[in-house]
């Protein structure tokens, strides 16, 4: 029978986007009351308001795009759990961004599993449920890889480099350190559209720049006050380097936990990982290598830029940083990360599954 066939297909793709819908709900919200709120989330439940000049005057290590949208938040469930339930609503919401930026990489069953990876990393689990900053930090930065990925795959209308700058600013108004991602985009169109989209490229760069420069004071009052003995600074070293990828990888399911690493030394921290560290990593390395042999050299330029280069930037500019290196800063990394094993596992079988 002629009709079976799309019958079916169009079957799975509706079971495929409910099993989707699940994996990225159920973990994000399921009992999200537990734990009790840590003194950092408890700071933002007390630090923010409604009030876009009062924000912009409060001292949080952040720009004041957050803290407003939880002032506002707040003001209309007059209930503290709505903290961590946005930071689940941004999780939820950037699992299909997930999907149409490992589209753009590698196609439909790169972005189908690029969207389950992320669905299920323990890693953006954690941020999705904290009261934090870090659930809409990784959401606006996945949509600025997006736009960038749609500029460098031809799309360059106006629209299209609004919707960069616009990602991009948002992303620099969630987090300072945004601005590390938002130069290697730049960097990365310049190098994949070359002399096609200067002035486009060179205008945008202008605008974002100009529309930034609100933000240089609220940063000049956070450095300020981080400046002081209650902000502790962090070091980073080659341990650092690992333990970024470690976490981005299990989330810390697996392995020694944060706080207790705290109180190993170095050799003692590293013996304790090693075993769990060595199957993460083996796996990882072993799909990082065909994505990066598979893909197309644009892409895999790309995938490479954004998930080796920031912890090292950000080294190099930690001494300036008032609380030093935190691999939180660069948590956007998870999703660029899900997309590169997504592409390696993918493109490694002959018939991958296509659902998307």
């Amino acid at each position: 029978m002629p009709t079976v066939k799309p019958q079916r297909t169009t079957t799975l793709l509706y079971a495929s986007w409910a099993l989707l819908v699940c994996l990225a709900v159920v973990p994000r919200f399921w009992n999200l009351a537990a734990p009790p709120f840590d003194p950092d989330e408890v700071w933002e439940v007390t630090h923010n308001s409604a009030s876009l000049i009062e924000q912009a005057r409060r001292v949080e290590g952040f720009p004041p795009l957050h803290g407003l949208l939880l002032g506002w938040v707040l003001a209309i469930s007059h209930h503290d759990l709505a903290a961590r339930v946005l930071s689940a609503v941004c999780g939820v919401v950037t699992v299909p961004v997930a999907a149409f930026l490992g589209r753009a990489i590698g196609g439909s069953a790169v972005g189908w599993w690029t969207a389950v990876l992320l669905a299920v990393s323990p890693y953006h689990i954690m941020l999705s449920r904290s009261g934090r900053p870090y659930g809409l930090y990784v959401l606006v930065c996945s949509l600025a890889v997006l736009a960038a990925l749609r500029v460098a795959r031809g799309h360059r209308s106006v629209w299209d480099w609004l919707w960069f700058a616009g990602a991009s600013w948002l992303s620099l108004a969630t987090g300072y350190l945004t601005g590390v991602l938002v130069v290697l985009l730049l960097l990365l169109l310049a190098w994949t559209l070359g002399s096609k989209a200067t002035r486009p490229l060179a205008r945008t760069t202008a605008g974002l720049t100009l529309a930034c420069l609100p933000l240089l004071y609220c940063l000049w009052i956070d450095v300020r006050e981080m400046q002081s003995d209650y902000f502790h600074v962090v070091e980073f070293d080659v341990e650092g380097y690992a333990y970024t990828y470690f976490q981005l990888l299990t989330g810390g399911c697996v392995g020694p936990a944060e706080d207790e690493l705290r109180s190993l030394s170095p050799v003692e921290g590293v013996a304790s990982a090693a075993p769990w560290a060595a199957v993460v990593f083996a796996v990882a390395a072993a799909l990082a290598f065909a994505a990066l042999r598979l893909l197309p050299r644009k892409y895999a330029g790309w995938l490479a830029v954004l998930v080796i280069a920031p912890p090292l930037i950000l080294a190099l500019a930690s001494p300036a940083i008032p609380s030093g290196y935190n691999h939180r800063y660069i948590s956007w990394m998870c999703v660029p990360l899900a997309a590169l094993l997504a592409a390696g596992a993918t493109l490694s079988v002959k018939r991958p599954l296509r659902l998307l």
